[in-house]
């Protein structure tokens, strides 16, 4: 159990379980009970940046094992002179603290804010309280650019890559197996497995896409 793909696979597990506590009860308190707020300021910035650097942790975290699976099937070698759970380790809290890093600024301008009643009047409405993002423009265009597209090219390019790699190295062994036809049904099997992990790397390209595509088309 103690491997590299697992470390990622739990920074992934924890990251999205700290989405789902800290971003379900301020979902659900909005949704039963709108106005007024009544989290809390101290919630609201620590909900923004707990919700933010988990999302960013989760993007990096499929970026850095999709680069590992590049990594063991196009250079082996180069994997295996890089390999270790203190490598994996290093890295994974790296990610955690540029995503933590990054977030910061959406806690810092995550604020509890009032309506006007009525409209315009300049009489602030003690129970209009909701907890708003008061960032500037640009902070969100430069979040998804660098937390969605640039990951999710990253890993297209990455998936190109290996698809090409395993279709390459498919023809090149449907040549040996004409000349060792003692390993014809060995190499069938790999050929099957090879076309089943072409399937399953297209299939992450796509789910990465799919899923994340609406939270940043907010």
């Amino acid at each position: 159990m103690h491997t590299a793909t697992n470390y990622y696979l739990f920074s992934l597990a924890v990251s999205d379980l700290l989405l789902l506590l800290f971003g379900l009860p301020n979902d659900l308190s909005v949704y039963w009970h709108q106005y007024p707020y009544s989290l809390g300021l101290v919630f609201c910035k620590l909900r923004a940046l707990i919700s933010e650097a988990a999302t960013y942790v989760s993007v990096l975290t499929i970026s850095a094992f999709s680069l590992e699976r590049y990594l063991a099937i196009c250079h082996p070698l180069h994997l295996y002179a890089m390999a270790g759970l203190t490598r994996a380790s290093r890295i994974i809290l790296i990610l955690w603290v540029i995503s933590v890093t990054c977030a910061s600024p959406f806690a810092l301008y995550s604020d509890i804010s009032y309506r006007d009643y009525p409209p315009n009047s300049g009489n602030i409405s003690l129970e209009s309280a909701f907890c708003a993002l008061m960032a500037p423009s640009p902070l969100l265009e430069l979040s998804s650019i660098f937390f969605f597209f640039v990951p999710g090219i990253l890993i297209l390019c990455l998936y190109v890559r290996m698809g090409l790699h395993i279709r390459s190295t498919r023809v090149m062994e449907k040549t040996k197996v004409g000349l060792l036809n003692g390993h014809i049904h060995g190499e069938t099997r790999q050929a099957r497995s090879r076309k089943t992990i072409i399937r399953m790397l297209a299939a992450v390209v796509v789910a990465f896409f799919v899923c994340w595509a609406p939270f940043h088309a907010q």
